[in-house]
């Protein structure tokens, strides 16, 4: 068990008044070693111990990165909605608040500047609504809650954009699929465009946190931005990572890279791109004898069969299309880079760009990635 330290007489924090009641507590299993805290008021921590607070009498155990690292986990969206209805509540509201500003700036309907003071004004709230509702508990965490609730909010609010760019741009691209999707089917479609509106609203939301970070009062206050890239946080990293790890009728999530090899690649401007598989949930086509079937055109109801195309618009306004029907022949070749199968050729000076951009694009087969680490041959369909 573990014990929060006060004094004799009790703690005035936030607002509420706690008595030391160590004498009262009871231990079960108590390891043979285990030493009982003193109880007079203590002015340096017990090791393993902190302050809450500078001005604080109170101690929790743990260190101030552990705290804020589960401060945050507390403050994310699948830890907001819990037991405390109240809090509930406040974060739906401020979720919609916040869902409505993203939907307003990729429609256009609001500046970069009211999209930075939106959020420093929603962060706000949510640091009121927490201490207003005592979430997570009445003790709180002291700065570190703030630290751990202001991260968190950053975090979802940054996936959020993402979110709606990648469903906007795919519901754009539907419009391009033969057939309906199913299970054997797959396909992807990229709009630049997306990419340089998200990479703008992301701006914003940096704006934001800066002016947020100005203006907090709390002395000593540090807040540490997780590393999305190296921690493989995809959905709030960047767009082509996002996109790459969409989990939405149009993909499916395990291999997060399985449509971009390089998340850093700037596309150009006014870049398009769209991929479809085929299938049949009612028919399986396999092949026994190891012949490889052409499967040229595309023929949407069978699974080895492929199409892809991409666009631009050149300077001169002249538009530039390139695409390719192909085969996929379940075998450890499926794996395609985009640029080995299109390749722009009708404008020598602007092609170069759009097609290196296409050696960042990778396409395979639906069950490509549940085969790969396996052995391959036909076996795994039988």
């Amino acid at each position: 068990m573990e014990i929060l330290r006060t004094s004799i007489g009790g703690v005035t924090y936030r607002g509420r008044t706690f008595k030391n009641i160590t004498s009262q507590l009871k231990q079960n299993n108590v390891p043979e070693d285990y030493t009982p805290p003193p109880s007079e008021p203590l002015d340096k921590a017990p090791e393993g111990y902190m302050r809450i607070s500078e001005d604080s009498k109170l101690w929790v155990p743990g260190s101030p990165e552990k705290l804020r690292t589960d401060a945050s986990r507390l403050y994310c969206a699948s830890g907001l909605y819990g037991g405390n209805a109240a809090m509930t509540a406040a974060a739906k509201a401020i979720n919609q608040e916040r869902d409505e500003a993203i939907s307003q700036f990729l429609d256009g309907n609001m500046s970069q500047e009211e999209l930075a003071d939106t959020f420093e004004r929603l962060l706000n709230k949510f640091r009121d609504a927490c201490n207003e509702n005592d979430f997570p508990t009445v003790l709180g965490l002291g700065r570190y809650q703030d630290e751990g609730l202001s991260e968190a909010f950053y975090s979802d609010f940054r996936a959020q954009i993402l979110k709606q760019a990648v469903q906007r741009n795919d519901e754009e691209g539907k419009q391009y699929i033969t057939g309906e999707i199913d299970t054997q089917r797959n396909w992807k479609y990229y709009n630049s465009d997306y990419y340089f509106l998200s990479e703008d609203a992301l701006a914003a939301l940096e704006k934001g946190l800066e002016q947020f970070l100005d203006h907090v009062d709390i002395e000593g206050f540090k807040l540490d931005i997780p590393d999305y890239k190296a921690e493989r946080m995809d959905k709030h990293y960047n767009f082509n990572s996002s996109w790459s790890a969409y989990d939405g009728m149009c993909s499916w999530y395990g291999e997060a890279d399985q449509f971009m090899n390089n998340y850093d690649a700037v596309p150009p401007k006014g870049f398009e791109w769209f991929y479809q598989s085929g299938g049949d949930a009612d028919q399986h086509v396999f092949y026994l004898d190891g012949t490889v079937p052409t499967h040229v055109p595309f023929d949407p109801t069978d699974p080895l069969s492929a199409t892809t195309w991409a666009a631009y618009r050149d300077s001169n306004g002249t538009r530039h299309f390139v695409s390719t029907d192909f085969a996929y022949e379940y075998s450890e070749n499926d794996l395609k880079i985009v640029s080995s199968l299109l390749k722009f050729t009708g404008n020598k000076k602007e092609d170069a760009a759009f097609n290196r951009f296409m050696d960042c694009l990778q396409v395979c087969d639906r069950r490509y990635f549940d085969r790969n680490n396996l052995t391959w041959g036909i076996e795994l369909w039988a």
